[in-house]
């Protein structure tokens, strides 16, 4: 079967940044699947991945607009330092976690000056060009239940952020801590986080 809309598609991969820093792999055995055209997945990997078939390996790179966008200024926030715990560390670069009526969401330290703390909601990925090594493992026909609201996201068996966070995906190239696998991400961290 080949890869089309609504197909359950799994994956091995390996995603670096230009610099070729690693961000996320997948363990052998361990792929990352999605069904393909429905959000859950980078549309820059998609578009690479339509038509095709169980074999097909290829190394490619995603331009920001196709991965998780540009960083946005205005989820760049100040927020008191007294909204933290009582005594809870707090530096510049600390990843947190909030749970919101949306589902979770995480954010960035950026800096932390006497009694304010300015944050970043915005996906640690965002503007950066992802490079891809990817090797598709299985194509098959999703079943409802994959198909259905309630099981989007990825089905790797790893628990993600909105998905980018357990194996911390954060999604297929989201890097750590920030709700990925191109999962339709509870971060709302960058323009085409998808």
């Amino acid at each position: 079967m080949k890869i089309q809309d609504k197909a359950f598609v799994a994956i091995q991969f390996t995603v670096c940044l230009d610099s070729g820093d690693e961000v996320d792999r997948t363990e052998p055995g361990q792929p990352l699947s999605f069904v393909f055209n429905t959000g859950q997945m980078l549309p820059g990997v998609e578009k690479r991945l339509d038509g095709q078939e169980v074999g097909y390996k290829t190394q490619f790179t995603v331009e920001p607009q196709d991965g998780y966008g540009m960083p946005r200024p205005e989820l760049i926030r100040p927020v008191p330092l007294s909204d933290f715990p009582p005594g809870q560390k707090i530096d510049p670069g600390m990843a947190f976690e909030i749970n919101t009526p949306r589902g979770k969401l995480s954010f960035i330290v950026k800096s932390v000056e006497k009694d304010v703390v300015t944050i970043d909601f915005n996906n640690p990925l965002c503007g950066e060009r992802l490079r891809f090594d990817i090797e598709v493992v299985e194509v098959r026909q999703a079943t409802e239940e994959e198909l259905t609201p309630a099981s989007a996201g990825c089905q790797c068996g790893h628990d993600h952020d909105g998905c980018g966070s357990g194996h911390d995906h954060g999604g297929c190239g989201s890097g750590h801590g920030n709700g990925g696998c191109g999962s339709g991400h509870g971060n709302d961290g960058c323009d085409g986080c998808h």
